[in-house]
């Protein structure tokens, strides 16, 4: 077996044991996640730069309320990847894949550390309101750099309010809302470069006294 041989079976066996945890489920839902569906979803396809064929990686993914925007772009040739931890939090997905058009996206049942994603496999990889829940967000964010294609890139979507800004990281957790500067640290610190930063995307129902979600892209930088 010659190395290119090689090679193409690990990356193949890495693939078969990611579709092991298919037709599982991710991350935990938040109050935030389960209103989240006002936020226009297109700022973050254009700064990804997806284009057909493409893979990408929705991180606590859930009921999956933008992959059909998200299918549409990649088209076929394409594929997504969506991720949670909680065994029954992708029932609602299954019923919208049931009325969608589109045959490219699995569900994989993760671990709260190990997002169990192939290495080098994906063009995008991107998460909603999930970045406060990780237990360990520069492990996690060593687990998507690893798993990137070479000039892949991540998106984090959070949410923060103005009321929580002078708060610890601790007490923010526990609040379901997170810093943007607490994230871009851990980007920076294991090798991320920032190429995208809105410190507020857009505020809930555009009512600037309501809470408001900021948008990090990024791009490995070392591996």
């Amino acid at each position: 077996m010659n190395f290119s041989q090689l090679f193409i079976n690990k990356h193949l066996a890495a693939i078969f044991f990611c579709v092991l945890c298919m037709n599982f489920v991710g991350l935990p839902v938040t109050h935030a996640q389960s209103s989240c569906s006002w936020l226009n979803i297109q700022p973050v396809i254009n700064g990804l730069e997806l284009e057909e064929g493409d893979w990408v990686a929705d991180i606590g993914s859930r009921q999956g309320t933008y992959l059909n925007q998200i299918a549409e772009v990649i088209g076929n040739e394409g594929h997504i990847f969506a991720v949670d931890i909680n065994p029954d939090g992708f029932d609602g997905l299954h019923q919208h894949m049931d009325s969608w058009d589109y045959h490219n996206i699995s569900t994989v049942y993760s671990v709260p550390d190990n997002p169990l994603l192939p290495r080098s496999s994906f063009d995008a990889i991107m998460m909603r309101n999930a970045y406060h829940e990780f237990t360990d967000p520069t492990g996690m964010l060593e687990h998507f750099k690893a798993s990137l294609k070479p000039g892949g890139q991540l998106a984090i979507l959070d949410t923060m309010d103005d009321d929580y800004r002078d708060k610890s990281r601790d007490v923010q957790y526990e609040n379901h809302r997170l810093n943007i500067d607490y994230a871009i640290e851990d980007l920076k610190s294991t090798g991320f470069e920032i190429t995208i930063k809105e410190r507020k995307l857009r505020h809930y129902q555009n009512d600037e006294s309501q809470p408001y979600t900021w948008l990090i892209i990024a791009t490995p930088t070392s591996r």
